[in-house]
């Protein structure tokens, strides 16, 4: 294996390392809207904007839970209550809940959860495995190349000695 490998070893690393957090973030998002559904409540909702942009699309929408107004965005329009209601600022059905968070959705919890949990599990498949994979290569490379630390070339150098000379040695004689 040449420099150029051992850099896309690295590359691989690094990527399998994104692929893994990424899968632990939906995995735990997961778990946070499988709480948020057994205490979910519904509302109508009005859509105010659609956002198109390098990060998706993202709805901004405002409903009243309790007489207290609340503006919110949602990565997903999975419930408009009029056929075109997400792209024509319509109205929808909005998921909310307080526990263990406040949380709103334009999607069921549920749905959302296995939505992430899917997702999550699918990108920790590819992570874990690519980056321990290519951990165990790289580090094979580096001791079959001898790019590994030898504790043999290294110098001892004594705490009492500052600028590195030798220490003198004092020979007697024996009587």
């Amino acid at each position: 294996m040449s420099r150029s490998k051992v850099s896309l070893t690295r590359l691989g690393i690094f990527v399998g390392v994104l692929a893994t957090l990424y899968g632990g973030y939906k995995i735990a998002k997961g778990f946070d809207y499988s709480a948020a559904a057994e205490h979910q409540a519904t509302t109508i909702g009005q859509i105010l904007h659609k956002h198109t942009g390098k990060g998706g699309t993202s709805y901004r929408c405002t409903f009243t839970v309790n007489g207290v107004k609340v503006d919110d965005v949602s990565d997903v329009c999975a419930t408009p209550i009029t056929k075109n209601a997400c792209d024509e600022n319509g109205l929808a059905v909005v998921y909310y809940t307080f526990q263990p968070s406040q949380n709103s959705l334009l999607q069921d919890f549920s749905v959302a959860s296995k939505d992430a949990f899917r997702t999550g599990e699918s990108a920790l498949a590819v992570g874990l495995p690519l980056t321990a994979c290519l951990w165990v290569a790289q580090a094979m490379f580096r001791r079959k190349h001898g790019f590994e630390d030898d504790p043999d070339d290294t110098e001892e150098v004594s705490d009492n000695d500052e600028n590195n000379e030798p220490e003198e040695t004092h020979v007697v004689p024996d009587r």
